[in-house]
């Protein structure tokens, strides 16, 4: 569903490239009996994509924030956390959750442009990422 969706459709491929590099990062737990293929995720809203780890990947931190964006526009990842630099104790990275408000993606003509809307979940903290 979420490759045929028009909010993947519409992304640039560094925001895709860049969105398949959360999944490993993602932990789960089985969730019922021996034979259940239910599993909960148990880290959602706890990962960490760096901008140090992208530049590894071959993203500019400019392609970078621009990604970040886009993904959290189409509905793709949230903040929730605001990192900052500094040195040892004094430093705290982003961490993010997958949503799945890319369901509810459109994209329609507006004055001047393009609007992209996402309704709000529930549990929307407001933030927002700013390129």
């Amino acid at each position: 569903a979420i490759l045929k969706s028009e909010a993947w459709a519409d992304l640039a491929f560094s925001s895709r490239a860049a969105y398949i590099h959360f999944y490993p990062k993602m932990e789960f737990k089985k969730n019922g009996g021996r034979k259940s293929k239910d599993y909960d995720f148990i880290n959602n809203g706890d990962l960490t994509f760096t901008y140090a780890e992208a530049e590894t990947l071959g993203f500019s931190s400019r392609t970078f924030s621009r990604v970040l964006a886009e993904l959290h526009s189409h509905g793709f990842i949230k903040l929730r956390l605001r990192g900052f630099g500094g040195v040892g104790e004094h430093r705290a990275e982003s961490r993010y959750s997958i949503t799945d408000d890319w369901k509810h993606w459109r994209k329609s003509a507006g004055i001047g442009g393009d609007n992209y809307k996402v309704a709000k979940s529930k549990d929307d903290s407001g933030d927002a990422f700013s390129v």
